[in-house]
């Protein structure tokens, strides 16, 4: 238990460690630059792997976050743009405000210089006034001198000419004064006309400085339209992009969520696969421990097979001893029965022979002779019978030794029984668990085809609300186009009476400097009736001119009329297509919550396919993993069949032996009893071998004949006399001995070689097992020297692809022997189908020889018979009875 709490501990700590380096705050270049690039050599690696699929899953995903980084990147760079474009166009209409607020500060310093000199040309005026009233005044006062004076001229000279020369001396006193007054006056005019002129010409000036202000201000207030129309704009962009920013935002926690949801995920998987290693490393203990005590069972069976090769060897070289002491025995026996018929044939004519006793005493000595070899030879078979008992009681403790071994034997295929029967049973639960694991696969298929319905039904509703949305976005241009036409109506009309306006204050300030020159013709005309008569014929034309300029101020007045009316229509035309733009605004923005809606369905339901997918993946990778081992365990079994079939095999061909064996004993039983009774009965008849002497030589050249006859079938079956034979045959077969031992030898290099190769085909699929899993792991596990890992990964990989393909190439070239041995083992089987031909026909070549002789037999028999049935008279006369 503190071993596991340890482990959890360690697992605990790892995955921390794990969350902590996985998922960095901030996605830098550099990260996003080396996650391509690991996703990259990862990619790489599974098409070396030959992992298509999950080659295409990876790419796929680096396509995505690509495109996603790509998206972001554009993203901010719109946003900075547009932070951009709104400093400028805050700079801007702070500068546009700044140049208000001066304009406003020049415009009134300007209105306050129009005061000034209206109340300057108020007191000019007065003054003017003042002085046309002196000047009225002295021209009365002129009037009533002259008319004093003409009354005076009227009197005559008789009055006293004293009073009237003093008179006429204050009258030119006065008129001096008056002159001097009056030309003091003129210089006064003078100076205010001139001084008039000037406040005219600086009148003039400031009236072209307010028409320059007035077409600045035009200008200040188009470029103030302007920039709010760009301020209204930008603000307009810049909460779209704060909307997006936002959306973005969300969109970022919802995937920071998900990815930190399949951290999560990944560290139980991480803690799973922690379990499942220490899972897998008890397995492979056991896996460890059961390979030992195979190993040691081979060993074990090795030495059980060497063993029963020996033993095979030594019963096949007996057999063979055995076969050759049969061929004797058998050529014994033929030897006897030919004795014991010539013994009976001789005990027959024992009784005719009486008479020829001293003719034949010669022929018994020879007899004698050849009873003394015939009692030399049963001696040697004695010998070779006792021999062959002593060879058949050793064969007897061998079989119980055989038999002991047998047993170990049966006990050890029992025990493997027993653990290929437990192995069985835990393939029969991991095909149950495979069974539910591909029922869960299926209704995770029928899920997977019922979201790919429903997001068919959605992307269907989409392209229709996306059709929609475009006839909406039709109508909107469309709209939008007439508002414009609309609006570009407006600006022509208003600089229309923009342009009015100012012929409007240009004809008032026509209008105010001919009242001022009115005013100064008035007082120049009252001193000079010449001006006086100018300034009228000026007036009246003057005032055709007003009333020209005010009949067309009328027309211009009617004609801001008629375009008031049409501003206002406009505006109502303008205010209809602004609602209908809320409106589509407003379907819009309702068509967007939908899409978002839909949207957002459409990533939870891909979502939920990337997570069924993922389930998918690690099932199947489970599944893999179970039918590896399914496999292994299924070769291990196969393996241990072949095994328990070939030492049943043995087992067969040991018992099958040991019973020919018995079967042979009991065959020299028997023929050693016939021998003791043919023994017996030559026993009883060598106490008339003399009578027999003839019949021995008779059958001596009987023998001698059938012995060549023998000799030249032998001759003829081993040297025939083939006419088209054109070169003599050299060759010797291979004794059946040789052919097993051959075959046998071939077959245990062929077990240990397919053992071997089985063996490196273990090694090599845990090697590519373990070399997935690494890369696997590699690639979950970021650190600061993966590529130098990498690296020395792809080394390594290299060098096990070297070794791979070496081992391959190995275990083409076994292979390429295994059929070349294969081959031989053919031919050596057809070589041994040959052989047994041939026995069969030297058998059957046997047989007829033992018919041909038994027909002899019968033959000489009968000749017997006849003889039996003859009687012998004196003279050697035969006599018929």
């Amino acid at each position: 238990m503190d071993m596991e709490e340890s482990a959890e501990e360690n697992s605990n700590a790892a995955g921390e460690q794990y969350e902590e380096e996985i998922v960095p705050k901030i996605i830098t270049d550099e990260v996003f630059e080396e996650v391509t690039a690991r996703s990259n050599i990862v990619i790489r690696d599974l098409q070396m792997a030959k992992q298509y699929s999950a080659s295409e899953d990876m790419q796929k995903l680096l396509l995505v976050c690509q495109n996603l980084r790509q998206n972001i990147l554009d993203e901010k760079e719109k946003i900075e743009q547009m932070k951009g474009e709104v400093v400028n166009a805050q700079a801007r209409v702070q500068n546009v405000l700044k140049a208000s607020v001066q304009d406003q500060e020049v415009i009134q310093s300007l209105k306050s210089e129009i005061e000034l000199l209206k109340i300057s040309v108020d007191a000019s005026v007065l003054r003017e006034q003042i002085a046309q009233e002196a000047m009225n005044v002295l021209r009365e006062k002129l009037e009533k001198l002259q008319k004093e004076a003409e009354k005076y001229t009227d009197r005559g000279d008789a009055g006293e000419d004293g009073n009237a020369m003093i008179s006429k001396k204050e009258g030119l006193r006065e008129r001096d004064r008056m002159i001097n007054e009056i030309e003091e006056l003129q210089k006064k005019v003078q100076s205010q006309t001139k001084y008039i002129e000037e406040l005219e010409e600086r009148n003039i000036e400031n009236e072209e400085k307010i028409k320059d202000l007035y077409r600045q201000l035009e200008d200040f207030s188009n470029d103030a339209f302007k920039g709010k129309r760009a301020f209204e704009q930008i603000s307009n962009k810049l909460q779209e992009a704060t909307d997006e920013k936002q959306y973005l935002a969300d969109e970022l926690k919802k995937y920071k969520q998900q990815a930190e949801a399949e951290h999560r995920i990944v560290v139980q998987q991480n803690m799973q696969m922690l379990g499942l290693r220490a899972n897998l490393d008890k397995q492979t203990t056991q896996n460890n421990l059961n390979t030992m005590k195979l190993t040691r069972l081979t060993a074990d069976f090795d030495n059980v097979s060497q063993l029963r090769d020996k033993l095979t060897s030594d019963l096949n070289t007996k057999n063979n001893i055995l076969k050759l002491k049969e061929d004797e025995n058998a050529k014994f026996r033929l030897e006897n029965a030919k004795i014991i018929k010539s013994k009976e044939i001789l005990m027959k004519k024992m009784m005719t022979i009486d008479a020829s006793k001293a003719t034949l005493e010669n022929e018994i000595l020879k007899l004698k002779n050849i009873i003394s070899t015939f009692e030399k030879e049963r001696e040697q078979t004695k010998k070779t019978i006792e021999q062959a008992k002593k060879y058949s009681d050793g064969l007897l403790r061998e079989r119980d030794l055989v038999r002991k071994e047998m047993v170990k034997c049966t006990k050890t295929i029992n025990d493997h029984r027993n653990h290929a029967s437990i192995v069985e049973q835990q393939i029969k639960t991991l095909e149950n668990e495979i069974k539910q694991f591909t029922h869960s696969e299926q209704k995770l298929t029928n899920t997977i085809s019922k979201l790919k319905k429903e997001k068919e039904q959605l992307i269907e509703d989409l392209q229709n609300m996306s059709d929609k949305h475009d006839i909406i976005k039709e109508d909107l241009n469309s709209k939008v186009y007439q508002i414009n036409d609309y609006k570009e109506k407006v600006v022509e009309n208003q600089t229309r009476l923009v342009k009015t306006q100012h012929d409007l204050q240009s004809a008032q300030a026509d209008i105010i400097n001919l009242e001022k020159e009115l005013q100064m013709s008035k007082d120049s005309y009252e001193e000079l009736k010449e001006k006086i008569k100018l300034s009228v014929t000026q007036m009246e034309k003057l005032k055709e001119q007003i009333v020209m300029k005010e009949e067309e101020l009328k027309k211009s007045q009617k004609h801001i009329e008629k375009i008031e009316k049409e501003k206002q229509g406009m505006k109502v035309e303008i205010n209809s297509s602004l609602i209908a733009l809320q409106h589509t605004k407003s379907e819009l923005a309702e068509i967007k919550e939908e899409n978002v809606k839909i949207i957002k369905t459409l990533r939870e339901s891909d979502s939920g396919i990337e997570k069924l997918k993922k389930q998918l993946d690690n099932l199947i990778s489970e599944k893999e993993l179970i039918t590896t081992q399914i496999t292994r365990k299924c070769s291990e079994i196969e393996l241990l069949n072949q095994k328990i079939n070939m030492m049943q095999m043995a087992l067969d061909r040991s018992n099958s032996q040991y019973n020919d064996r018995l079967e042979d004993i009991k065959l020299l039983k028997i023929e050693i009893k016939n021998l003791r009774s043919q023994r017996n009965l030559l026993a009883r008849g060598i106490a008339n071998t003399a009578d027999m002497r003839q019949e021995v030589l008779q059958l001596n050249r009987v023998l001698v004949q059938e012995r060549v006859r023998s000799r030249a079938l032998e001759n003829e079956m081993t040297t025939p006399m083939n006419v088209h034979r054109w070169r003599k045959l050299n060759g010797i077969d291979p004794d059946k001995a040789q052919l097993l031992s051959k075959v046998q030898s071939l077959q245990k290099r062929l077990l240990l070689q397919t053992s071997v190769l089985l063996k490196k085909d273990e090694t090599i699929q845990t090697i590519t097992e373990k070399v997935q899993y690494l890369e696997d792991f590699t690639s979950k596990l970021p650190s600061e020297n993966i590529k130098e890992e990498l690296m020395m990964t792809r080394h390594k990989l290299s060098a096990h692809t070297k070794k791979m393909k070496a081992a391959l190439a190995l275990s083409k070239i076994k292979n390429e022997d295994l059929k070349t041995r294969d081959s031989l083992i053919e031919e050596m089987r057809n070589n041994l189908m040959e052989v047994k031909r041939q026995l069969l026909n030297e058998k059957k070549e046997k047989n007829k020889l033992l018919e041909t002789l038994r027909e002899f037999r019968k033959s000489a028999l009968e000749t017997q018979k006849t003889i039996d049935e003859y009687k012998i008279c004196g003279a050697g006369f035969k006599m018929n009875c």
